[in-house]
């Protein structure tokens, strides 16, 4: 990372930077400069790219500052804050970082359109069971009513036959619907043996 930095620092101590710097300010900014850049490059250097980019509103000079510490004690001087105005990467490294953010990026869509693929099919899946439930129990609902209806039809028909009235009369009935189909069509004709039933109905002998 490249670092674009500020001190805030004041004498604190008159007598102890005269003695341990010679009052020399060059001397001065001398040590701050090398105790800051330490303090930076230990601060970023443990920390990931993120973590540097989420700190920029204060924490990252917080974690300096905790860092550097009351080292400049010792010379009288006392760091106000240090701020970071830039932070940036050097040209070469660019490009590998930013196709290195891209692909991380592509796995984690990658992990998402997976786990969306995943819950689909599962939603697919129930939906489909439910589907195929409802349409078994109404097949096994008709099949019931058809059988109801059969029974109750052939509970008609044996009360029907078992009166000899009732009989002659669906006799007769479905006589004439044999009947009907034969003719069905242009041009037909029905020719019946004299003693079949179907005859003697239409004679009434």
């Amino acid at each position: 990372m490249l670092s674009d930095s500020y001190v805030l620092w004041r004498i604190e101590d008159p007598l102890k930077f005269a003695q341990s710097l010679n009052s020399s300010l060059s001397g001065a900014e001398s040590r701050i400069d090398t105790v800051v850049y330490n303090s930076v490059k230990n601060v970023i250097s443990s920390m990931a790219q993120n973590e540097v980019i989420s700190s920029r509103d204060g924490e990252l000079s917080q974690a300096i500052m905790d860092n550097v510490g009351e080292n400049m004690g010792q010379y009288g001087i006392r760091l106000l804050a240090v701020e970071t105005k830039r932070l940036d990467l050097p040209a070469d490294n660019k490009t590998a970082v930013y196709e290195r953010m891209i692909s991380e990026r592509a796995k984690i869509a990658a992990t998402f359109t997976a786990e969306g693929q995943a819950e689909a099919k599962k939603i697919q899946n129930t939906t489909d069971r439910e589907i195929a439930i409802s349409i078994s129990d109404a097949q096994a609902k008709a099949a019931s009513i058809t059988s109801e209806g059969e029974g109750e039809y052939m509970r008609i028909m044996a009360e029907a036959y078992h009166d000899p009235q009732r009989s002659d009369f669906y006799s007769f009935v479905r006589s004439l619907e044999a009947a009907k189909k034969s003719l069905a069509g242009n041009g037909n004709t029905l020719i019946l043996p004299g003693g079949s039933p179907l005859a003697r109905i239409f004679t009434g002998q």
